[in-house]
């Protein structure tokens, strides 16, 4: 329905119609039918080059989607062939010190790993890390982030000492921001003077619970709706 209106009130060629058949997409992708959800991708990035040409935010985005499709289906070649294109594009209108440019990095590196090419998925891995570290710092959840994925990388290269390392530096970080949390919730209590609720056994629980799960997965892509900005790389709309 917005897809039609648009049409209607904006016609084809307009960004707000790119951005429609992106969203279709996504919804395509989360019932699992993602070669509709390809379908709709491929359009979108067809109309954002003839509408914003190819040096356009937009434009990875696109890309970057269609990858993350042409991943769920299984084509790690294309998939690889999208994220490559989404990278150097990147790197040309965003720079080489930009969070998008260390995404498209690790996002690079985890197909190479799907393709079995573990000394290319190391050496993007390493540059996302390098990044990261630059422009986060090494205590910001990407960087921890960044570090489980080379220890994921080093241990499907049998490189197990050095995943060790990697593996104990992701933990301490971990460790250390769950510390911060912890620290943080227990003053936000005291300030509104519910100690007492901390002694009780189902509260304490709970927020245990909570804590343990901000933990960080072995590999990303960004998916989501274009104007939520949790798919695309740049959140542009």
């Amino acid at each position: 329905q917005a897809l039609e209106l648009r049409e209607r009130t904006l016609g084809k060629n307009h960004p707000d119609y790119a951005i429609s058949l992106s969203n279709i997409a996504q919804t395509y992708y989360k019932l699992g039918d993602y070669s509709n959800a390809l379908k709709y991708d491929l359009q979108a990035l067809d109309l954002r080059e003839i509408i914003l040409d190819k040096d356009h935010p937009d434009y990875a985005v696109s890309l970057n989607n269609i990858a993350v499709t042409y991943s769920a289906l299984g084509d790690y070649s294309k998939t690889l062939e999208y994220h490559l294109q989404a990278l150097e594009l990147l790197k040309r209108i965003l720079g080489e010190n930009h969070p998008n440019y260390a995404n498209s990095l690790s996002n690079s590196a985890m197909t190479y790993s799907e393709l079995g090419d573990y000394t290319k998925a190391l050496e993007y891995n390493l540059q996302a890390l390098e990044l990261w570290e630059r422009i986060l710092g090494t205590e910001h959840p990407s960087y921890a982030l960044s570090v489980n994925n080379l220890a994921w990388t080093q241990l499907m290269m049998k490189n197990f000492k050095e995943a060790e390392s990697s593996l104990s530096e992701s933990i301490e970080i971990k460790s250390n921001r769950l510390t911060r949390m912890s620290f943080e919730l227990n003053q936000s209590l005291l300030d509104q003077q519910l100690e007492e609720l901390l002694n009780d056994t189902e509260l304490s629980t709970l927020i245990n619970q909570k804590l343990e799960k901000a933990d960080y997965s072995p590999w990303f892509f960004i998916k989501g709706f274009e104007e939520d900005a949790t798919r695309s790389l740049t959140g542009a709309v």
